[in-house]
């Protein structure tokens, strides 16, 4: 992904890190979104591509489920830890690519689920109409199903991300990393527009994180995904490709 200069710093174990030795609202909130694919029943595909695949552990944690997991980022010190953390796994493959350079996808690699996670508000409106959409369609066929996740306007979301950045307690969102903040409308018409057809959408993470008994935290978190419609500070979008 194509951040600013600034977002180059954050370490390429943020993820892992924050998932492991995290507060427990953080550790919730980094381990509910891993357990998405579980919550959605998009399991025990052939081959998963993770778009923005950071420290690895989206892949790490699936990688029994699939029988090929390739993770893409364009920091080269996320891949780097990724391939450290995962070496073992011999089912994971790792690629450096920027989605804003046309055609990303040189091997041709056409997954059954693709996995983009808090990736799309690191774009500007342009760019993700322009290239980033047009790129991650190169890794999709008709049958794969993409899941999206990215935070939610219309939620508590812009509070929490002005408290975060006030404490320092993550890299810097607003003005930083962040181009653009979602409301679950504009992200549908944009999908919509950008060749997409809406499988299943929803939003999560509104009270489960808080929970300090992580079963507890687990379970409120798949009450969200099936039936909370629209508080939620995460979106999460299921999409599919127009019928040609």
């Amino acid at each position: 992904m194509k951040y600013n200069e600034k977002e180059f710093l954050i370490d390429g174990g943020y993820q892992h890190l924050a998932l492991t030795r995290g507060f427990y609202i953080q550790r919730n909130w980094h381990e509910n979104k891993l357990n998405l694919l579980f919550y959605l029943k998009l399991i025990n595909k052939n081959k998963l591509v993770d778009i923005g695949s950071g420290s690895g552990c989206l892949l790490a944690k699936y990688s029994s489920y699939f029988t090929t997991l390739f993770g893409i980022d364009n920091r080269p010190h996320a891949i780097q830890y990724a391939k450290k953390l995962l070496k073992n796994r011999k089912n994971i493959f790792f690629k450096l690519t920027d989605l804003l350079k046309v055609s990303s996808n040189n091997e041709n690699i056409v997954a059954d689920l693709l996995v983009c996670m808090e990736v799309i508000e690191h774009f500007t409106l342009d760019d993700l109409q322009n290239k980033v959409f047009k790129n991650i369609k190169t890794y999709m066929n008709q049958d794969s199903y993409l899941i999206i996740t990215t935070p939610n306007r219309e939620s508590i979301w812009p509070l929490l991300e002005f408290i975060l950045d006030k404490l320092k307690l993550t890299p810097p969102m607003i003005n930083e990393q962040h181009q653009h903040i979602f409301n679950k409308v504009e992200l549908l018409q944009l999908l919509k527009l950008n060749g997409f057809k809406i499988v299943k959408t929803g939003t999560f993470n509104h009270l489960s994180p808080y929970i300090p008994f992580q079963w507890i935290s687990k379970v409120v978190c798949a009450f969200e995904v099936k039936y909370l419609k629209t508080l939620g500070p995460l979106i999460y979008t299921v999409v599919k490709l127009q019928d040609v």
